[in-house]
């Protein structure tokens, strides 16, 4: 099995939720008065041991041997547990030695059984002996020990990792309150994206704002049915955007979001476009995929051929009614005022101011030309560096304004110096360095750079300084200004 670690630990995780699921009425009486199943995975980095615990129905004396033998299916398959192979498939691929013990509901006694891999592989041991002891009356679950690992235990930002994938995938077992999962002594929890509230980009300023959410039911041609919802995010994040597939309440495909995993994210092009379309950043959603069915590793569905009709009717949808999403967010922009934005802008102009003044250089480069006047502006965020040219200390100010957004950047003389002004209103900034959710740094960075070249031609006598920057400005009112011609011809539907 090619499992990552939180894949590995889900396949228990779903034992523990199949076995309280198929007792839940039993568990809800006396003396249990039990309504949701604990899970724990608990590492012990001394020992080198992982332990996963529940309180859920635990293994029946009858199921024992179905349940640890290879590959044998549970008699009820219409829950999480399908195949018969998820416990040792993933135990094994953790570790060379686990010990399961359980008790099961009303039995009083606790069945404990070692797997000592290498021992029963080099020894072709085909039966194992279950240890038996006594149990209280009202005891109950199942606890797995792992040792002899054949995988790290997980530490910090691995551990991080697994503890967000595994509160996305069991999302809808959390948010209901059937489930709480608790990984290396911390419980977890599924954040929920905050979702746009805005007016409908082509309605009047001061038209009513909608929540931008939707629910959806798709039918394919075999009859099957898909149902959720969609929305887009409050804030765009290349990262965490992405549809989520439920299968019987538990995230199969596209779990990545919440741990900024980009490779574990469901965003197929037919909808999302391009890796860094303003579709892909904030496009959000879960979509109820049971009516198919799943591979046995638990984390691809199988479409039976229907993926692309899938695929077409969902972007359908998604686009018609008065909530079409892809357009809107294709064409929104979000306000870019606020403490945080503030900070982050304030933040890549320090950075650019510091990388600026140390940049100076004799070599004049290519024949320029002069600038426009400069543009009424507003919301200025800005500073001054020293830099040295052709032998003189000179002034720079460099800053970021809100203007008319029809010049990106402009190079003029100020106050005994010099300054280079970049627009953050001009369409190649609403693009591709748009806050919040984009990187803004970058293309100050290269703003700078422009205009110091320029300055740096001026001061060296360079006949038509801005040429370069002029032809620059010229070209970035087109299509280069865009992220692609697909979401340009998108944007004028």
């Amino acid at each position: 099995m090619n499992y990552k670690p939180w894949y590995a630990v889900s396949e228990l995780v779903d034992n523990a939720l199949a076995s309280f699921l198929a007792n839940r009425t039993r568990l809800a009486k006396k003396p249990y008065r039990q309504d949701y199943v604990t899970v724990k995975i608990s590492f012990d980095r001394g020992a080198g041991e992982i332990e996963v615990w529940d309180d859920a129905g635990g293994i029946a004396g009858i199921d024992v041997p179905r349940a640890f033998r290879p590959a044998e299916p549970p008699p009820d398959t219409s829950g999480l547990a399908q195949f018969g192979i998820g416990m040792k498939s993933a135990a094994c691929w953790y570790s060379n030695y686990f010990v399961v013990t359980s008790t099961a509901l009303g039995e009083s006694v606790r069945r404990t059984v070692t797997f000592d891999v290498p021992k029963i592989v080099d020894g072709h041991i085909e039966a194992l002996p279950i240890g038996i002891a006594k149990a209280l009356d009202e005891e109950h679950g199942t606890t797995l020990t792992m040792s002899q690992l054949n995988r790290p235990i997980p530490t910090g930002k691995t551990l991080g990792k697994v503890r967000q994938y595994l509160a996305s995938i069991y999302r809808q077992y959390l948010r209901d309150g059937v489930l709480v999962l608790e990984v290396g002594e911390k419980g977890l929890a599924y954040e929920e994206p905050d979702i746009l509230r805005a007016r409908r980009w082509d309605d009047a300023e001061g038209s009513r704002t909608k929540l931008w959410r939707k629910n959806l039911e798709i039918s394919l041609p075999s009859g099957k049915e898909v149902t959720g919802w969609a929305a887009l995010r409050a804030k765009g994040s290349t990262s965490e955007a992405g549809l989520a597939l439920l299968f019987r309440g538990k995230v199969v495909v596209g779990a990545g979001g919440p741990a900024g995993d980009v490779e574990g994210l469901f965003r197929p092009q037919q909808i999302f476009g391009a890796p860094n379309s303003f579709v892909s950043q904030r496009l959000v959603g879960e979509l109820d995929v049971s009516a198919m069915d799943v591979a046995h590793s638990k984390d691809a569905i199988l479409w039976d051929g229907e993926e692309e009709q899938f695929l077409d009717v969902l972007r359908q949808a998604l686009d018609k009614g008065s909530k079409p999403l892809p357009r809107m967010a294709l064409n929104y922009r979000a306000t870019e005022k606020g403490p945080a934005v503030d900070e982050e802008l304030s933040r890549a102009v320090e950075a650019t101011l510091t990388a600026a003044g140390e940049s100076g250089s004799d070599d004049p480069g290519p024949p320029e030309n002069n600038d426009s006047p400069p543009a009424e502006t507003k919301d200025t965020i800005g500073g001054k560096f020293r830099l040295p040219v052709s032998g003189s200390d000179i002034e720079i100010s460099f800053s970021v304004v809100v203007g008319s957004g029809r010049i990106w950047v402009r190079v003029r003389d100020a106050d005994g110096g010099h300054m280079i002004e970049v627009d953050r209103a001009h369409p190649f900034m609403q693009s591709f360095a748009h806050l919040p959710g984009q990187e803004v740094e970058p293309v100050l960075r290269l703003a700078a750079a422009l205009g110091i070249a320029e300055i740096e031609a001026r001061q060296a006598g360079v006949a038509d300084p801005g040429t370069v920057r002029s032809r620059l400005n010229h070209l970035l009112q087109g299509p280069l200004a865009h992220t692609t011609m697909n979401e340009i011809e998108e944007a004028g539907k």
